[in-house]
């Protein structure tokens, strides 16, 4: 047999150019002599599908665009969405025949928000074939030229095996929608989904991987198609972040191996770059999505700008990009040049709009209800303030999207203004520690074979220049000293206790974990970003706001 995977980016809810696109994908694997299409996990109706589970139309919808798609698919192909009523009592009383079990119920009285996924077979019409999000461990069976074909689904990327028994399966498909999890994270291996090789051994079954890919809000898919036979060995793989069709013949490799014991070959070691393209799909789809084309962004001469620019430029093109230089009262000549140099070598628009006679205005308007002067964090703060009046006014007059440069160490640590440099759309650095962007940018620049981001970007101390002299480790701890705390706290979930225990300097243990704790109201007010850690400081990692818990560290 002869399959094809299509690595799809659907728009969530716009059925009928999904629909349409993925026809025209069904087409070209008919000319590459496909038999089999098979797409990732709701590929007709995007996802995270989130709320609209909960609405009658949107599932309604979801189910039209299945029969759709069959009744204009040239060949046969698997699909999923999510189940209406009806395909969910049928598919669940097949799987409690398949049981043993008695039939289940008024399945009418079923909440749309607690449907399942069903998967179709679509050859003219569409045939719901079995539930997925009720037992990740359930398979549907379908036979296509002479090989048993099981389908099953895989909503997170490093999920262990299956375990149910695979007797008699040739072939067997997994639909994806799994977030991609950053090459750095501590729950990533050294390559990508290794466990489709593992997989395909233990159940002497040649395995098909297709996953969802492109952005969506904060999510980000990698796609990547991936073919195991029988033994573990790589029969394709597609590319990531990039939609596209993978093409296999799996008929004559479904024989396990004569060493079921011997090394496996698991797909491709992620690439050091590949985190870069994550947050590059990830802020493209989230602005063509969402409907805009252009973005402003504040260049401040800084990592965090320079950063999220350059990947602003990689995801629209330069003409798309629109860079804001606003000195204030305390700005280094060094930080304007340097946020000039990464303008014009990006070749993006720029503009310098001063921010000191605002400054003054507002100081001097103030100054009276402020006590005499507008002095100490409230004079830092109206700087930053009076800049996002700036960049916003731009965005509302040009239409452009505004992209927020914070990053995680920074959020962790409430190391921002409210309604300052917490303002923006989308953050594309936000689930993105400060040493990690010095090491993307080091990458993105030797990618490039030349400084596109300023050498001395890299080189000066980081400040917000919100008072002479300033330096961020004037209130924070060094990045490098204060990302390993952070990484073994949010990321590996260790208390004070065991950061101390493994070695941390007590007192820098104290300090991080407070400045977590009091700061998680600020967090909840900055803008959302791809999440690639696993365990992002806004959703996975969210706490409670108002908290009294303060950890022992004992």
């Amino acid at each position: 047999m002869r399959i094809a995977l299509a690595q799809f980016n659907p728009l969530l809810g716009d059925f009928d150019s999904n629909v349409r696109r993925a026809v025209e994908v069904a087409e070209r694997a008919q000319k590459a002599g496909a038999t089999l299409v098979v797409y990732p996990a709701y590929a007709l109706c995007g996802a995270p599908i989130e709320g609209l589970a909960a609405s009658r139309e949107f599932v309604e919808a979801a189910r039209d665009a299945v029969d759709e798609f069959a009744d204009l698919c040239p060949l046969p192909a698997v699909v999923s969405s999510l189940a209406g009523i009806e395909d969910a009592a049928a598919a669940l009383e097949v799987a409690q025949e398949g049981l043993g079990e008695e039939g289940g119920g008024d399945d009418d009285s079923e909440e749309y928000a607690s449907l399942p996924e069903a998967f179709y077979v679509c050859d003219g019409s569409a045939e719901a074939l079995g539930l997925a999000s009720w037992d990740v461990d359930a398979i549907a069976q379908l036979d296509l030229e002479g090989l048993s074909v099981g389908v099953t689904l895989r909503l997170s990327q490093g999920e262990p095996p299956l375990t149910t028994p695979f007797e008699g399966i040739d072939l067997l498909l997994a639909l994806a929608a799994a977030p991609y999890v950053a090459a750095a994270a501590p729950s990533q291996g050294d390559a990508l989904f290794p466990e489709t090789a593992e997989q395909a051994r233990s159940s002497s079954a040649a395995l098909a991987y297709i996953g969802l890919v492109g952005g969506q809000g904060s999510a980000v898919f990698p796609g990547t198609a991936v073919v195991c036979a029988a033994d573990g060995s790589l029969i394709a793989q597609g590319t990531l972040f990039k939609e596209g069709l993978v093409v296999a013949d799996v008929d004559s490799v479904t024989t396990a191996s004569d060493d079921p014991t011997g090394p496996l070959q698991p797909a491709t070691p992620l690439p050091d770059d590949a985190d870069w393209h994550a947050l590059v799909l990830a802020t493209r789809d989230f602005v063509i999505k969402s409907g805009f084309s252009d973005v402003v962004i504040g260049l401040s001469g800084g990592i965090d700008s320079s950063a999220v620019a350059t990947i602003a430029v990689d995801a629209l093109g330069s003409s798309h990009v629109h860079g804001v230089l606003m000195p204030g009262p305390c700005s280094s000549s060094g930080s304007l040049d340097d946020a000039g140099a990464l303008a014009a070598n990006l070749s993006i628009s720029q503009v310098t709009l001063p921010i000191t006679p605002a400054f003054e205005v507002f100081s001097d308007t103030l100054a009276e209800a402020c006590g005499g002067e507008v002095d100490g964090l409230a004079r830092e703060n109206l700087q930053a303030r009076i800049r996002t009046i700036d960049l916003m006014t731009l965005s509302n007059t040009h239409g452009w999207l505004l992209l927020n440069t914070g990053n995680k160490s920074e959020a962790a640590m409430g190391f921002s203004t409210l309604y300052g440099d917490t303002a923006g759309a989308f953050a594309p650095l936000g689930d993105v520690y400060k040493t990690r962007i010095y090491e993307l940018v080091r990458r993105r620049n030797e990618v490039a074979q030349q400084d596109l981001i300023p050498a001395a970007v890299l080189l000066k101390p980081p400040s917000a220049e919100l008072y002479p002299g300033q330096r961020d480790d004037d209130r924070l701890p060094s990045y490098a000293a204060l990302d390993p705390v952070l990484m073994a706290h949010v990321e590996r979930g260790l208390d004070g206790g065991d950061l101390i225990a493994e070695g941390f300097d007590p007192a820098l243990v104290h300090q991080v974990l407070q400045a977590i704790r009091v700061s998680e109201y600020k967090r909840r007010s900055e803008p959302i970003g791809p999440e690639i850690s696993g365990m992002a400081l806004t959703s996975q990692r969210a706490w409670p706001i108002v908290n009294a818990w303060d950890d022992p560290c004992e």
